[in-house]
């Protein structure tokens, strides 16, 4: 287990297919131009990172494993045309590395696949890791995220990332990779269960706001924060799951009037084997107090569960907040 952070560079290289067409009465056979992609990864243990960069990453744990094979998800117009989250395309890297500038350092490259023939477009390379024979991720391009300290900050162009492809043009991209430590997997802007295969379950919630004449409001905006459990009750905030997810609120039009409704907020969280605990905070965004924590507590994994009848229906969890006459369903977290 070496001690030591990689970095990468991959070489995205793209070409396209091409066709074209003839009149019906002057029928002509055009050959096709075959696209295909393939990655060459340049792996480099010397890296630079400079001040609180540097710090950041000091502490990762990188193995020495040879790749073996890359998972990829490519997008076009917010759909998959490559792989999807659920089963990323995966292709096989090819086990003869060469050193292509003489600087000492090879470069790994994925083996052809008719799996990646495209046709002209603008795509996103949402997704990008490289795998030891054993399946194990070894390497991953990081995606962006707003939370503070993430490794996307260590990226000059994280994920996601867009690809135009031009007809007749082949075109090579770089895409910058660390060694992926699953300690810290937050980190790279995915969460964790996305690539530990991790079982999930599914949590909603409802929230009303009651008036003095106890009268419901017709909306309520909130944010929901959610984190692993550290287990410590004075700091409960462990690796962050989801920050500062707002509720939808919907506003349909009459001809004299509008109605607002608001819509349940449902996250999936992480369920491994045994006991799981999640930290979570709901802030009010609408009414008094405005920008006010709500809701805190610890919400576990049989908490969730026993909001499912028989597997098939999911019950809300709904809370009530300002002058109700009925408290929370069920009772779940603290009001501060």
């Amino acid at each position: 287990m070496k001690r030591s952070l990689f970095s990468g560079i991959i070489l995205l290289s793209i070409t396209f297919l091409l066709s074209s067409c003839s009149s019906e009465e002057n029928p002509v056979e055009t050959p096709v131009e075959k696209s295909g992609i393939s990655f060459g990864a340049f792996l480099n243990n010397q890296v630079s990172l400079q001040g609180s960069k540097q710090e950041s990453v000091d502490f990762l744990r990188c193995v020495s494993s040879t790749p073996t094979f890359a998972d990829i998800i490519l997008t076009k117009n917010g759909v998959p045309m490559a792989g999807t989250m659920d089963e990323p395309l995966r292709i096989r890297v090819n086990p003869n590395p060469i050193d292509t500038n003489n600087d000492g350092n090879v470069e790994y490259f994925t083996e052809e696949t008719t799996a990646l023939d495209l046709t002209p477009g603008t795509y996103f390379l949402e997704y990008f890791t490289l795998l030891d024979a054993e399946e194990v991720i070894i390497w991953i391009a990081p995606t962006q995220s707003e939370t503070p300290g993430s490794f996307s900050d260590l990226m000059e162009n994280p994920l996601p990332m867009e690809i135009n492809l031009r007809a007749g043009v082949q075109k090579q991209v770089q895409i910058e990779v660390l060694c992926f430590d699953d300690r810290e997997v937050n980190q790279y802007g995915y969460m964790f269960f996305e690539l530990n295969g991790v079982q999930v379950i599914e949590f909603c919630i409802f929230g009303n706001y009651c008036f003095e004449n106890g009268r419901h409001a017709e909306a309520v905006r909130y944010n929901l924060s959610v984190w692993d459990y550290s287990g410590d009750p004075l700091n409960p905030a462990g690796d962050p799951l989801y920050l500062d997810l707002e509720s939808a609120i919907v506003v349909t039009d009459y001809e004299d009037y509008a109605d607002t409704a608001a819509v349940p907020l449902c996250i999936s969280l992480p369920d491994g084997p045994g006991p799981d605990e999640y930290y979570v905070e709901i802030t009010l965004l609408d009414y008094e107090p405005v920008n006010t924590i709500i809701r805190k507590g610890v919400l576990t994994d049989e908490d969730v569960k026993a909001l499912f009848d028989e597997e098939t229906y999911l019950e809300y969890y709904h809370f009530r907040e300002g002058n109700c006459s009925l408290k929370d369903s069920p009772i779940l977290f603290d009001t501060p």
